[in-house]
């Protein structure tokens, strides 16, 4: 005898508070920043060549100024009443997250005497699936878009490249089954690059249309090979050099907890997926903003 369903709705939907407007034991006790930095629990694993992170003043002083911004950043999500906007000091400790890391970026290439080749226009990355992106990070881009008459074109445009990232990986499980997980995966972003979605964001002269609020790994992707090896076809080249300077691992940490302080509306890293929960939740919770 098989047991009958509920069938959920608005409806039927039990009383009383989200589960996300609840508040975890001790936030209110978060402290200031004491100038410590969390021990780093891995290490890194890029596909791009991986600059090695300096210990020298300068990047020590970027990477604790970050870690202090994240921190900033948890205190003000404690202070939130409940799942919605972020607040402005939530937004304003990520910016500062955002350029101490530029600091960090540009002391670095200046230390290796990289010349980047990178430039407004040039977009061959805004092509990829982007990954690895954090919460806060989604909310402050939605913030952006929110109020902005093509949103749900904007999110339309989001869904289609999320169901052509999905359709990628079925068709990598079906065809790949002796790889690993991990192998498979970079199949599928390799297929998705490929295919040259651009992200939806991305506007008419190359330029991104959320530039001020793009994702952490939006900004630590760079070349000093000419565009042209940015190109599917080029990119394995032996003269194609694309690398990458993540932001301290420590630091890294610290992202991991802000996660799951801010996230109420089941984050993913994936971007594009993560728009999608998030602007299905404030349609259906949060109509008013």
């Amino acid at each position: 005898m098989t047991k009958s369903k509920r069938t959920k709705s608005a409806a039927t939907k039990p009383k009383g508070p989200h589960p996300s407007s609840s508040t975890s034991p001790g936030r209110s006790s978060l402290d200031a920043w004491n100038g410590t930095r969390l021990p780093a629990t891995f290490e890194w694993d890029f596909p791009a060549r991986l600059l090695p992170t300096r210990r020298d003043a300068v990047s020590e002083a970027c990477s604790d100024a970050m870690d202090h911004a994240l921190v900033d950043a948890l205190r003000a999500s404690y202070a939130q009443t409940g799942p919605g906007a972020p607040s402005g000091a939530m937004l304003e400790a990520q910016d500062r997250y955002h350029l101490s890391y530029g600091a960090f970026l540009r002391h670095g290439i200046e230390a290796n005497s990289l010349e980047i080749s990178c430039g407004r226009g040039c977009s061959r990355c805004c092509h990829h699936f982007v990954t690895s992106v954090h919460a806060l990070e989604v909310l402050a881009v939605y913030e952006n878009i929110r109020r902005r008459p093509d949103l749900e074109a904007l999110i339309g445009q989001c869904r289609k490249r999320l169901e052509d990232f999905e359709g990628w990986n079925a068709f990598c499980e079906e065809s790949y089954p002796d790889l690993t997980p991990s192998e498979r995966d970079d199949l599928v972003l390799e297929h998705y690059y490929d295919e040259g979605n651009p992200c939806p964001f991305l506007e008419g002269d190359g330029a991104c249309g959320v530039y001020g609020d793009r994702p952490m790994t939006c900004r630590m992707y760079m070349a000093t090979s000419p565009k042209e090896f940015c190109e599917p076809e080029n990119v394995t080249d032996e003269r194609a050099d694309i690398f990458t300077l993540p932001a301290d691992e420590s630091v890294a940490a610290r992202l991991e907890r802000l996660d799951r302080a801010v996230d109420y509306w089941g984050h993913s890293p994936d971007f594009f997926r993560s728009l999608v929960r998030l602007h299905e939740w404030r349609t259906r919770w949060t109509p008013e903003g």
